[in-house]
């Protein structure tokens, strides 16, 4: 192996072997701290100014130009949301550099190549993100479980498996939204179970297990109800959709396993229970939805700055002590888009969600990420954070480019 990376150093032009270093760094920190991942995203971009020539990425623009409407598309819906806030909001567009990368990624992805992307690698590098994740957060963990001296959580517990080492204090260390670990998790885990360029990681049966459940153990510890349903659905449509018995059997294991793991954990049971029973975020949604229409502004939306105020009204009205102080959003992406940019915003949203499965149909490592999306959208306004925005915009953009053709030539 390390001849191999010293023959690809001595044997690659040093612009290509920068981008190439520069994409594995991306990759890797999406799981991790927001900061080193923006830090690393200007060196991706760094590296793809002299990757390749001007003309040759103006040609590759140009050839994936719907691909590019698409999002300009969905970007515009934010334009729009801020619009709304005028004349009483002047100072609201500084919303929209959150919201860059939705431009950024099409222009960066869009304008290179196929093969300056790969599947196998993005999976890979963000297997790797996610364990050395994984590793950071247990060595927080640890070190609070023996150094009473510390205040690394709110809460100090006496062993390991205690509930105060689940959810946001679990991945405390990354400064990352559990929710959004666990569905990365999930695509990444995804791809090591069927994905073809993993077979002979898989071929390593006791690594491979030991691997495979240390991903699944780590997943139910993030609490995400959505992620587990993910993998659930992701691991049954695989199984269904073949007839190896190796692979069925596989998926009867990955169950079992991920029964047996979740019947130990009391606080993620309860988070099912409240789900299946409608719980309190179903009623936080029909406020706001009562409030919106009691504004009527049902159609064209109330924009970003007004929808916190909305929130905030419907959370008052409602009872809803927690989300009014802690200054919850809707937690819907659909929801959100409805009352910052009105029926125009939820409806792009669906249609650049019918897009990329009309372009990427399922195929593979996109099958394992539009799931997860869509699952995540009913539950989370996952385009209020940053991270999320770059994590969505980067996998959304590159899978498009890598299946596209494969779509295009099966119909």
């Amino acid at each position: 192996m390390t001849s191999a990376i010293k023959s690809y150093f001595q044997s690659q032009p040093a612009n290509i072997v920068f981008f190439d270093v520069s994409k594995f760094l991306f990759i890797c920190t999406l799981p991790l701290w927001r900061s080193i991942n923006t830090i690393f995203l200007w060196v991706l971009i760094a590296g793809w100014v002299f990757v390749s020539p001007v003309t040759s990425k103006l040609n590759e623009l140009n050839r994936n130009k719907l691909n590019l409407g698409v999002m300009l598309l969905l970007f515009l819906v934010f334009v729009y949301g801020v619009l709304l806030d005028l004349p009483q909001n002047t100072n609201n567009f500084d919303v929209l550099t959150k919201e860059l990368p939705v431009l950024i990624f099409p222009i960066v992805i869009f304008s290179l190549e196929k093969h300056f992307f790969s599947i196998k690698q993005t999976l890979l590098f963000l297997l790797v993100g996610v364990i050395a994740g994984i590793i950071i957060s247990y060595i927080g963990i640890i070190l609070n479980i023996f150094d009473r001296d510390r205040s690394l959580y709110v809460e100090q517990a006496n062993y390991f498996f205690e509930w105060i080492y689940t959810g946001w204090n679990l991945v405390k260390q990354l400064d990352i939204h559990p929710g959004y670990f666990a569905v990365m998790l999930v695509v990444a885990l995804s791809g090591l179970l069927f994905e073809s360029s993993f077979k002979a990681m898989r071929n390593k049966r006791i690594s491979f297990i030991l691997l495979t459940a240390l991903l699944i153990f780590f997943l139910i510890q993030t609490g995400s109800r959505i992620a587990i349903i993910s993998l659930v659905i992701i691991v049954v449509i695989k199984a269904t959709s073949s007839n190896s018995l190796k692979r069925i059997s596989l998926t009867g294991s990955i169950l079992i396993i991920t029964t047996i793991i979740l019947a130990q954990f009391e606080y993620v049971k309860l988070k099912f229970d409240l789900m299946f029973q409608g719980g309190e975020r179903i009623g936080r949604w029909k406020a706001i939805l009562n409030q919106i229409i009691e504004k009527g502004s049902f159609l064209k939306g109330v924009g970003e700055e007004r929808a916190f105020q909305l929130y905030q009204d419907a959370y008052s009205s409602g009872g809803f002590e927690i989300a009014l102080n802690q200054k919850y959003n809707a937690h819907n992406q659909f929801l959100e888009f409805w009352i910052t940019s009105g029926l125009i915003g939820v409806l792009v949203y669906m249609f650049v969600l019918f897009y990329f499965i009309q372009k990427t149909r399922f195929s593979g490592v996109a099958g394992y990420f539009i799931i997860t999306t869509i699952f995540l959208s009913f539950v989370e306004s996952f385009f209020d954070r940053s991270k999320a925005i770059i994590y969505f915009s980067f996998m959304f953009c590159l899978l498009i480019h890598q299946y596209q053709e494969k779509s295009d030539a099966s119909k």
